[in-house]
Parts: structure tokens; C-alpha cells; sequence
């Protein structure tokens, strides 16, 4: 696992920020920079399909970030006996569930 990736998974990102970087994945895919006026010449959820699909298959942080949370809240439901999964309920969820 890339250490980005990692850290994405690890911290909740807020909706304004991935929203900043999509827009600079956007930008750079179709002009290389990062800061562009040009018009975008596809759009974003077409781009975001799979390469099956005839996207381009980059994945949307927005929903990427949505799996990683979804993860760890499934992880915290199912699987009481992972030393991260216990502190967490001993914290935050006080016993309770």
C-alpha cells in the first residue's frame, strides 16, 4: 500500500478539500497543470468509469474516501478482538453496540 494511500485512509479528509483535489486531477489529466482555464473535454464521471466501461478508470476521492470510512466502521462493528477495534470502543463508542 502507497503511503498516500495510507495516510487518505487514516484521516478524513473534508468535502472542500477533495473537492480541491479533484479539481486538480482534472486539470493536470487534461492539460498537465495544475491551474488551468481551458474547458474540460469529458466529464468527470465518465472519466471515473472503468477502463471495461470505456472510462479512464481514475478513481473519485470522494467515493474512495466514503469506502475507507466504511471500512473502518465495518472493521469496528465485526471483528472485536483487533487491538485498534477495542481502544476504539473503550474511547469513543464506551461499550456500547
Amino acid at each position: 500500500m502507497h503511503m498516500n494511500t495510507y495516510c487518505l485512509s487514516i484521516f478524513v479528509l473534508s468535502k472542500r478539500a477533495l473537492k480541491v483535489i479533484t479539481g486538480i486531477l482534472r486539470n493536470y489529466i487534461w492539460s498537465g497543470q495544475v491551474y488551468t482555464t481551458k474547458p474540460l473535454l469529458v466529464a468527470w464521471d465518465i472519466v471515473c468509469m472503468s477502463k471495461k466501461e470505456e472510462g479512464l478508470g481514475v478513481i473519485d476521492c470522494m467515493v474512495w474516501t466514503e469506502a475507507a470510512i466504511a471500512k473502518y466502521v465495518w472493521n469496528i462493528a465485526n471483528k472485536a478482538d483487533n487491538l485498534w477495534v477495542k481502544l476504539v470502543n473503550h474511547v469513543y463508542l464506551k461499550g456500547e453496540g
